[in-house]
């Protein structure tokens, strides 16, 4: 059995200047972790399944699109190591 929740996440706000004009594939460095971080250009996907995709969940059904903004992403996922220390950060 699967159950599903719906969870709320504060994330502090990021305060580093981005640089202008950003291109896909553009590479900073956040300077509080030195986390890389690459720019994702804005665009529109097909998001959801078809109704006779089995895996899908009814919520997904039917496809769509969705259109995003740019923005930037952690290059790399976040270990467990890494998000300890912010929690350690955060409390203090």
């Amino acid at each position: 059995m699967i159950i599903e929740t719906e969870a709320t996440f504060v994330f502090p706000q990021v305060t580093m200047p981005f640089p202008p004009n950003p291109q896909l594939g553009d590479r900073i460095v956040r300077p509080s972790d030195g986390m890389p971080l690459v720019y994702v250009p804005a665009g529109t996907f097909t998001m959801g399944g078809r109704q006779e995709d089995v895996d899908a969940n009814a919520r997904e059904i039917p496809p769509h699109d969705v259109t995003l903004d740019g923005y930037w992403i952690d290059q790399f996922e976040v270990s467990n190591t890494q998000f300890a220390h912010l929690q350690i950060r955060q409390a203090i």
